[in-house]
This record gives structure tokens, sequence and C-alpha cells, in this order.
């Protein structure tokens, strides 16, 4: 009861700016309470707390407001991740800067009483109490004696003892709860809360056109989500098109699959990509109403290209996607029996279509 009370008590000296779910200051003063440094924090000041595109960063003012010093990191999607490593910081930072400014003598005179001096910069010098040259008083020079001697005057009283001062007190150890951490300690600590990038997996439908016939087809993809560039697998299977070819017609479709780059960008609830794939297609040809219907089977390298823009709801997140691609391998169809009856196929393909992506760790 008693530490949660002082934790709910200390909260005050962390700020979220703007007020958000994660991280929240009463979870970070959680966790500084749980790592000892809560109130280290309180003796140096107070946390400030923002979110922005993906970044975290902490700023560290004294009792006055005034900027002592800062972070920015990269700030992890699981939020339990963001909370321990704004904790992390806060600790680490406050604990190195009361062991550089309070831990070790200024040079100023340390009241008897014992209490230890707070200092926040650099120490004033103390006023000398030495007077400049000018105002420095030559006496007159005396005159030469004419008369006798003047007797020898009397020894001056002994000068007074100056008052025995006390030495300086030293400030006491700080308790073993609220030790500093040193900064050495950051990367271990760091690494010890590293998680997994984040993995998006993926289910589209969309509409295909080359220019000369349309079809419909199902995809999915899988990425490796990093802070701006995602690695992305992709595998597309596109319906049958119909061309008229002589006296019938030539059906055709493929499987594409490949692996590529993606530029991402994520806001609050929107992110968007932009992604080159180059793919691999194995495309069937076959006949219709023809003396033959054996089919073909031939095999392109394709550049896809494709943008999305999608929404975030929790773990999953709905797409729409445009996308164009261009085949490497020009193709023509030709009758067995009629070399006049021949076509080209298109080497341009474009799609649009709708698709859903779900998150995991």
């Amino acid at each position: 009861m008693v530490p949660a009370l002082m934790t709910t008590l200390l909260a005050s000296a962390i700020s979220v700016v703007p007020a958000t779910e994660c991280p929240g200051s009463s979870a970070v003063a959680a966790e500084l309470a749980r790592l000892g440094a809560l109130a280290a924090l309180e003796q140096v000041g107070t946390a400030e707390i923002s979110v922005a595109e993906a970044r975290l960063h902490i700023a560290i003012r004294d009792q006055r407001g005034i900027v002592l010093g800062g972070r920015e990191v990269s700030a992890p999607s699981d939020c339990a991740a963001r909370v321990s490593l704004a904790a992390v910081l806060i600790a680490a930072w406050t604990g190195e800067w009361i062991a550089t400014n309070l831990g070790e003598p200024t040079g100023h005179a340390q009241p008897a009483t014992g209490a230890p001096v707070e200092t926040r910069g650099a120490p004033t010098p103390p006023e000398s109490t030495a007077r400049p040259p000018s105002e420095l008083v030559t006496p007159p020079a005396r005159p030469p004696a004419t008369g006798p001697a003047a007797p020898a005057p009397p020894p001056p009283a002994a000068a007074a003892a100056p008052p025995a001062v006390a030495p300086a007190a030293t400030p006491p150890a700080a308790p073993a709860a609220i030790a500093p951490i040193r900064a050495a300690r950051l990367p271990a600590m760091a690494q010890a809360i590293r998680r997994p990038l984040p993995v998006e997996l993926g289910l589209l439908g969309f509409g295909a056109h080359d220019g000369d016939a349309g079809a419909l087809g199902l995809g999915g993809q899988a990425a490796l989500l990093g802070e701006r560039l995602s690695l992305i697998a992709l595998v597309e299977e596109t319906g049958q098109r119909q061309r008229a070819l002589g006296p019938g017609q030539a059906s055709y479709g493929s499987l594409r699959f490949g692996l590529g780059a993606a530029l991402r960008r994520a806001w609050r609830h929107l992110f968007a990509d932009v992604a080159l794939v180059p793919e691999l297609e194995r495309a069937v040809v076959q006949g219709n109403d023809l003396v033959s219907s054996n089919g073909v089977t031939r095999w392109g390298i394709v550049a896809d290209g494709r943008a999305r823009l999608g929404w975030k709801l929790g773990p999953v997140a709905p797409f729409i996607y445009l996308g164009a691609s261009w085949n490497f391998l020009r193709e023509h169809l030709t009758l067995d029996d009629r070399s006049d009856a021949a076509i080209t196929l298109s080497r341009l393909n474009l799609a649009a279509g709708l698709g859903i992506s779900f998150f995991v760790r």
C-alpha cells in the first residue's frame, strides 16, 4: 500500500506531452520505482516524454523548468517495451547527473549541520576580500628623530585565536534503493528489452488489366517491418484472360512470386508504403475452340511496383492498393497451321484492390 501510494505521489515528476495511453506517466513511474530510480528523478527535477512519428523523445528539466538534457530514440511499437525504454533512459540519465553534480565535493564549505548542499550548475566563486591596487594606501614616511629615542612600545597583546571551524560534513551516502544507475549500463539494459521486429501478414483481392483483357486475382504478402525500410515477400495468382486467336480463342493466366523492399511511413492510425518487388512469373496459355487445345507454360521476369494506404485498428489493418508491373519478355502466340493468325501479349499490367493485414511480433 505504501509503495503504491509513493509511486502515485511521485508520478507528478513525469509528464507525457501530449497525454497518451502509451506510455502513461503512472506506468513509467511504476517502472522507475521497480528500477529504484524514482526518488533520484524527484531529486533532479521532472521528466517530459513525447512520442511523434515513431520517435520517443525524453527531456529532463530541473526544479525551475530549465532543460538539463534530452534523448531521442526509436519508439518500440509494443507499449510495455516503450514504457521500459523510457524508464531506463530516465534512470540512466538522472543517475549519471547526480553522480556528476552531487556525488563529488564542489569546493564550497558545507554547513556544519551536515546537510548536503545541492549544486545545479557551475559553482560560483566566493567574493575576493583582496583590495584592488588603486585602493592600497602607502603610509607617509616618518620624519627623522631629533631627540632621544622613544622607548620601545609595549609588546602587543596576543591576538585572539580564531574560533575553530568544524570540518565540512560529508553528504550521507545515497540509500541502496535509489543508487544512481550509471550510463555505462544503458546498452546492456536496452539490449535486454529489445524486441524482434514486427511482422505483417496480409491477404488481398484485386482486379488486373493488361490493356487487352481483364481478370480477378488473389494474393498474399509477408513483411518484416523496420522503422522506415521493410522486407516484403509477395505471391499472387491471376485468373484466366481470353484473347481472340484465329477461329478460336487463347486463354492465359499467371502465378507470380518475389521478394523486394518497401519504404514505409506510419502515423497514429494510418500507414502508407511504396514497394518494388522483382518477381518470377509462370504463365500458362491454352487454346479454346481450336483444333488443338494443348497448353504451353512459359516463365518470365517481372518488375512489380505498388503503393498502399492502410488504417490501423489495433493488430488489424484494412488497406487499399494500386500496382503496375512490366514483363521483360515479349510473348507471341501463333497457330501451328495459320501463321497469319498471331497475337502479342501485353507486357504492361495494371492492378487495384483491397486487402487486410495482421501484425504479429
